[in-house]
């Protein structure tokens, strides 16, 4: 995922949750991060100090969610982490984030737990065969 998709995403969870950041942005200088390489920073700018207090709550309420459930979209093939519903159509995730997906959930189908594991080792070697070919 890119900075500015980035941003945007947090952005729109932000006000979703009821929250306005005026200074979440995309800093214009680059990073280089030792294990990703080289990025453009989300900036995350500046709260008055309730802002900061209510963010802060709902971030430790939102730690102590249920744990993710990982499942394949057997539509597409593709695996996801379900985070929730939109009408009657389940919304995943990428494992590794990004833009989010329906599916009916007929076509979902829940991971056991090895399945999980090989997929998040697939996904972290096909992410480093990217940044090393």
């Amino acid at each position: 995922m890119d900075a500015e998709d980035a941003a945007e995403e947090l952005r729109a969870a932000l006000t979703d949750a009821g929250f306005h950041l005026p200074g979440v942005g995309v800093d214009p200088r680059v990073w280089d991060a030792p294990t990703i390489g080289i990025v453009r920073l989300v900036e995350l700018g500046s709260a008055l100090p309730d802002v900061a207090h209510r963010l802060a709550a709902t971030v430790r309420k939102g730690a102590a969610r249920v744990p993710e459930v990982v499942v394949r979209d057997r539509a597409s093939d593709r695996i996801g982490v379900v985070m929730g519903n939109v009408g009657p159509y389940v919304q995943l995730r990428p494992l590794s984030g990004g833009r989010e997906w329906d599916v009916h959930p007929d076509d979902v189908r829940e991971l056991t737990a090895p399945e999980v594991l090989s997929a998040r080792v697939a996904e972290a070697n096909r992410i480093s065969a990217r940044r090393h070919p």
